[in-house]
């Protein structure tokens, strides 16, 4: 008999945040958190610590920001990230102002930088608890522990989550948000699609990733499908709409409330005011041909990987339709969306930022293509469908994507080396639109060719190189992380080869 792996499981979620975890605190950049977007969040933050309700003081030219009915100045973006990080980012802005107290916080904490890296960690944890959660759905799709943890870690080591994660932007946040609700609504349970818990905290997911960023709207279509796809009752739907609905619709009213309290409307969010205002006029063409097929912000030359996506949709659906139908309303919702936005195209980013949220959908796609072959995968329970074992006993090749797996690591440490603002200064494309345009659409001055060339003269932008040179003390700071990498990988492989031996069939007698 074969041994179970359901503990193996657990163990390996423990196993692959530590790894990667410390893997990413090895890549902290020394000059963190340098975009106004990122400036206003974290002030935000501090304002939520101080007691000022989000009133910050603002950027030069009031970017991203609007005069309240109170005269103070507010931030255009969502409060789900201030708010969600404001206890993590305490000790270090206590101690950088000398404050006693959460109304004594100074503003000034957000320009020591041990409070912008602590700000930066905040979403290197919320990167791997994304790790974790696409492990676990890639489980309940039917790919074995061992296969779906690999899957895993090349999603947190080989697409733009990883650079991102090092950021504070709301990305990230939001993205994690949607997946724990379809986690939640996919768990099993003794009622039909899941326990009420489970329906309750996925309405809460849901609720504070729309808290987060208000273009998750979008995903709605998908939350409705994953939450009623499997109802056949009408009190069954009323029931579960009914609990999951509920925080979402406690979001979404606490959201216009906060509206009306700052600028004393409902729909008012700031945004408005800025100059690019809130416009959907980009052809939805040009804003698809962008996000796919553009050196400077296609999602498959950020992430090459994600190419795998392409021959996995078709994997998917074969797999399981009901989950490929809440993937595709995902893609397609951000597509469709940020592709008609005006600013579709974003700032100084690394790559398409603003469809961030589809990429751990496009990597699971990847992963049942890749893993979907004899050996790799198992049938969800209770029986197979006779797609899916059509799907098992195809054999999919393994070493040329393993070559895409390494490059797509080495497309991400450009941008992990590299300072997207720094990059974009020293080019001299601050404030010029056409340059900046040019750098989206030509190969020879896209984004990613103006970080190789900023790299090549420059130290990389990484706080444990800088240590280095510098011959700080503070460098020994960083065999913690090595220390528990090296042993979180030695205990890794060796759970892979115990559960490779439990998944191997037992010899007939």
């Amino acid at each position: 008999m074969s041994r179970p792996v359901a503990p193996a499981s657990r163990r390996i979620d423990l196993i692959l945040a530590a790894c990667l975890f410390s893997l990413y605190l090895l890549f902290l950049p020394s000059n963190p958190l340098t975009t106004p977007d990122e400036e206003i969040l974290l002030r935000t933050a501090v304002s939520f610590l101080r007691g000022d309700r989000g009133a910050i003081p603002p950027l030069p030219l009031g970017f991203a920001t609007q005069k309240g009915r109170d005269g103070r100045e507010y931030a255009q973006y969502g409060i789900g990230l201030p708010l969600a990080s404001a206890p993590f980012l305490l000790a270090p802005a206590l101690a950088a102002s000398s404050a006693r107290s959460f109304s004594e916080i100074s503003y000034s904490a957000v320009t020591d930088r041990s409070f912008r890296l602590c700000g930066s960690v905040f979403n290197l944890l919320v990167t791997v608890a994304s790790v974790v959660v696409l492990r676990r759905l890639l489980t309940r799709l039917g790919l074995a522990p061992r296969p779906s943890a690999v899957a895993a870690l090349v999603f947190g080591t080989a697409t733009i989550a990883w650079p991102h994660g090092r950021t504070f932007f709301t990305e990230p946040l939001a993205s994690l948000c949607l997946l724990l609700a379809v986690d939640l609504l996919s768990s099993p349970g003794k009622t039909p699609g899941g326990k009420p818990g489970h329906l309750l905290l996925a309405g809460v997911c849901f609720g504070w990733a729309i808290l987060t960023r208000l273009d998750s709207l979008v995903a709605a279509p998908a939350i409705a499908w994953e939450l009623l796809r499997s109802a056949r009752r009408l009190s069954t739907i009323l029931l579960r709409a009914c609990l999951a609905g509920l925080p979402v619709a406690l979001a979404v009213a606490v959201m216009a409330a906060y509206n009306i309290y700052r600028f004393g409307g409902m729909s008012r969010t700031g945004y408005e005011d800025q100059a690019e205002g809130v416009r959907f006029a980009t052809p939805l063409l040009v804003g698809l041909h962008g996000y796919l097929l553009t050196p400077g912000r296609s999602v498959f030359v950020y992430s090459p990987v994600l190419l795998l996506a392409i021959p996995g949709a078709a994997a998917l659906w074969r797999r399981d339709q009901g989950f490929a139908v809440t993937a595709a309303l995902v893609v397609a919702g951000y597509l469709g969306v940020m592709g008609k936005w005006q600013n579709w195209a974003g700032g100084s980013d690394w790559g398409p930022r603003h469809i961030f949220q589809i990429t751990p959908w496009l990597m699971m796609a990847a992963a049942v293509w890749w893993f979907g072959s004899k050996g790799g995968s198992r049938c969800p329970e209770p029986a197979p469908s006779r797609a899916c074992r059509g799907v098992e006993r195809r054999t999919a090749p393994t070493n040329w994507v393993w070559l895409i797996v390494a490059v797509s690591v080495c497309v991400q440490m450009v941008g992990l080396l590299t300072d997207a603002v720094q990059v974009i200064r020293d080019a001299n494309l601050d404030g010029d639109i056409v340059g900046k345009n040019m750098s989206v659409y030509d190969p020879a001055r896209c984004t990613f060719v103006l970080h190789v060339r900023w790299l090549l003269g420059h130290m990389p932008n990484l706080l444990l190189a800088e240590l280095a040179a510098q011959r700080s003390g503070w460098i020994g700071l960083f065999v913690i992380p090595l220390c528990t990498l090296l042993l979180s990988i030695r205990v890794l492989v060796s759970w892979f080869r115990e559960i490779g031996d439990a998944e191997r069939p037992a010899p007939a007698e």
